[in-house]
């Protein structure tokens, strides 16, 4: 039997991926990798890679949509708090809001508020948490989420609690 001809393999003649496929394949990487570390309970090195896949997204416009930069900026800040670094988890749940603001998606604006809640009052800042969580149960009133509602409602409550007012937070109903 003679030997096969010299003719193109399947994988020459596919398109070569451009530079943007290849940030976008990276940045899937990055953030796999990042998921990886966290469910090792290694967070610096899961925020190693997620500030890195951050990076690669925001440096090419249209590469992460508002919804995916939320997503990695979460899990950032979920890493934050475990490493007991609350002011950064703090400024970066602010910006995740302002991000979902800006996007319009407001149940992940209420969880940027509510998480931001929490945190404040990890902080002992019990005015500014008061202030996140009313802002997160109006727009869960406005958009009618019952479960968001009651996500607020809770983060209000905790946020009344540890100044050791509960009775304020009946006020809310």
């Amino acid at each position: 039997m003679p030997p096969k001809t010299n003719r193109p393999t399947r994988s020459a003649t596919a398109p070569k991926p451009s530079a943007k496929d290849k940030r976008r394949q990276e940045l899937v990487r990055l953030q796999r990798a990042g998921d990886k570390a966290r469910a090792a309970f290694e967070y610096s090195e899961a925020n190693q890679h997620y500030d890195a896949a951050l990076a690669i997204g925001l440096s090419s416009k249209g590469l992460l949509n508002p919804a995916q930069e939320f997503d990695l900026r979460d899990s950032r800040a979920f890493c934050l708090r475990r490493l007991g670094r609350l002011e950064a988890e703090s400024a970066e749940l602010k910006g995740m809001a302002a991000l979902a603001k800006a996007a319009e998606d407001r149940p992940r604006q209420i969880k940027a508020l509510n998480d931001l809640t929490q945190v404040a009052t990890n902080l002992a800042d019990f005015k500014a948490a008061e202030r996140a969580a009313k802002s997160a149960l109006r727009l869960a009133r406005e958009i009618s989420d019952r479960k968001l509602e009651a996500d607020s409602l809770m983060a209000l409550g905790d946020a009344l609690r540890a100044t050791r007012d509960p009775t304020r937070a009946q006020g809310s109903r």
